[in-house]
């Protein structure tokens, strides 16, 4: 409390200075500067602190200036401890890890983690009669988990059966949507529940789940995320007549290329860059690659071999009136992803629903697949859950060593990585490219835009009511300025950016909604975030893609 009356005081100042310099019409008072702000943290060498003073209007005046402050280092956790023994010897139990906070409390997140075990049963196959095993497989015992399976076979014959939870009515309980992160960044949870009170006690099932979220780091004010190649600063304003009352603002900053850099023997240039180094993939015709001899609103057009996992979805029949476009990504030889609001019409009519890929241009040169079958997201409610596939009739010609002239390739999907705050993406479709004549180009474009953290995609669309529609499942990209953006006809396109750990592309985002004034400043658009969606898409194509690039969590850029 006593570092928010602080503040408050400072403020108070420097709006007392800006009085002062302001009664000096066209001058600057040179001593005008506010005494400086607490230091924005208490540890750590991120800190800052900033000072303030009215330029009124002078010429080459600097009117905001901070500092980092020198302080002791944050508390961090030390490594966790070895998982505790299982407690049980026959069917599952839990077991725990710790981990201890060194330099001094303050260290964020749980200090103990807890986790299901499992121990066979020897008594499965020894001792238990067929009576016995039958009465578990009716309670739904096999199939719990695999190992339950291996040791009942003998018994239980075929285990075709899984647990589940059981509601008050007897149906089955259903989890409930995920709660909103308890926090903005740094590292918050999410809870979603559901009935298990009826559920068989040895199917160890849990009425409740939790999982981590918004895990990058708070941004100090004052301070660009980034030194070079565009980032993102959050500055703190207030009232004139009150300046108690105050907000965060956020702005595009550090928009200067970065310096030349020469990459390695084993590394090449990232895609259009001089300035950023990676490792190319070892094994060749794996997913997210371009080949290298290598828009949209302010974008540019594109090279198709650049996007080989572009695909067009032809939406209607050629017979029966009007033709729609949406745009979509190959992320396998019989799949492809788009948005779910491209196909509400033909979720029933897939024959309606053809693929054209590995061209550059919207009329013409073009492979063209009929498609088999639509699967839309059973939440979807425009623009919640906006995502859907399409599974072909035929199996694209993917580019291998077998076909080394296809133009087709599939994208990966993000394999458990999330994109960092202000990394350097890409949109592709033939979109319209001015947001006064929305007419679909004639030729693929793509658009270089920086994906933003969260927090600051929900500011930024506080504006225009839309706040709410920015969870955890969505993501954001353009500028803060605008001037970038996809726009009427880029639906269902793909947002890819490149690994953090090497040179491959992933589908970090499928076109969703934004502006009706596309590149508005302040309105950056809005993506369905497919890392949220994986499990969902596995469980439709009914595998993991073969062409698998990266398995792991990057969060740093």
């Amino acid at each position: 409390m006593e570092s928010f009356w602080k503040v408050v005081f400072y403020l108070i100042l420097a709006v007392s200075v800006n009085a002062m310099v302001e009664s000096k019409e066209g001058t600057m008072d040179e001593g005008g500067w506010s005494d400086w702000s607490p230091c924005s943290s208490t540890c750590g060498s991120t800190s800052t602190r900033f000072r303030l003073r009215n330029c009124n209007g002078a010429p080459g005046c600097v009117s905001f200036e901070s500092e980092q402050c020198e302080l002791n280092p944050c508390p961090v956790w030390n490594d966790w401890s070895p998982w505790s023994a299982c407690p049980v010897s026959c069917g599952n139990g839990t077991e725990s890890r710790t981990r201890k906070c060194s330099g001094g409390p303050g260290c964020k997140g749980e200090a103990t983690e807890e986790r299901i075990c499992w121990h066979a049963c020897d008594e499965c196959v020894d001792n238990w009669g067929e009576d016995a095993c039958y009465h578990l497989r009716d309670q739904e015992w096999c199939g719990t988990l695999p190992i339950m399976n291996e040791n009942c076979a003998s018994m239980c014959g075929d285990c075709n059966y899984e647990c589940f939870c059981v509601n008050e009515t007897g149906g089955r309980s259903m989890w409930s949507e995920w709660s909103p992160c308890s926090a903005s960044c740094g590292g918050g949870v999410m809870v979603r529940q559901r009935s298990c009170d009826h559920a068989p006690h040895y199917c160890g099932l849990r009425s409740e789940e939790i999982e981590r979220c918004n895990t990058g780091a708070c941004m100090e004010l004052g301070v660009c995320t980034k030194e070079c190649g565009g980032g993102t600063v959050a500055i703190q304003e207030c009232d004139e007549n009150d300046p108690t009352n105050c907000w965060v603002k956020y702005d595009d900053c550090n928009t200067h290329a970065c310096t030349a850099v020469t990459c390695d023997s084993s590394q090449v240039y990232r895609y259009r860059s001089n300035s950023s180094c990676c490792s190319p993939s070892t094994t060749p015709y794996q997913c997210g690659i371009y080949r290298l001899e290598s828009n949209i609103i302010g974008g540019e057009e594109a090279i198709p071999s650049d996007w080989p996992w572009m695909a067009l979805v032809i939406l209607g029949r050629p017979d029966q009136g009007k033709i729609v476009y949406c745009g979509g990504s190959v992320i396998a030889d019989r799949w492809v992803v788009t948005a779910a609001h491209c196909l509400t019409q033909f979720r029933h009519s897939p024959e309606a629903v053809r693929i054209g890929v590995g061209a550059k241009y919207l009329n013409g040169g073009k492979q063209i697949v009929p498609s088999k079958s639509v699967y839309v997201h059973s939440g979807f409610k425009f623009p919640k859950h906006d995502i859907a596939l399409i599974e072909l009739k035929e199996a694209l010609v993917l580019l291998s060593d077998s076909h080394p002239k296809s133009k087709v390739s599939p994208i990966c999907l993000p394999m458990g990585e999330e994109t960092p705050s202000d990394t350097q993406c890409y949109a592709t479709g033939w979109g319209a490219k001015d947001a006064s004549n929305p007419k679909m180009s004639e030729r693929l474009n793509q658009v270089k835009m920086r994906h933003f953290d969260m927090k600051v995609c929900q500011s930024l669309h506080r504006g225009s009511g839309g706040a709410d529609l920015i969870d955890e499942f969505v993501t954001c990209a353009g500028r803060i300025r605008g001037g970038v953006d996809t726009c009427v006809g880029d639906s269902g396109g793909p947002l890819v950016c490149q690994r953090c750990s090497t040179c491959s592309w992933y589908l970090a985002g499928i076109t969703s909604f934004g502006s009706a004034n596309c590149g508005a400043a302040r309105y950056p658009g809005v993506y369905t975030k497919v890392l949220a969606y994986e499990d969902w898409i596995y469980r439709i194509i009914g595998r993991r893609t073969e062409t698998q690039d990266f398995n792991g969590t990057c969060t740093s850029g």
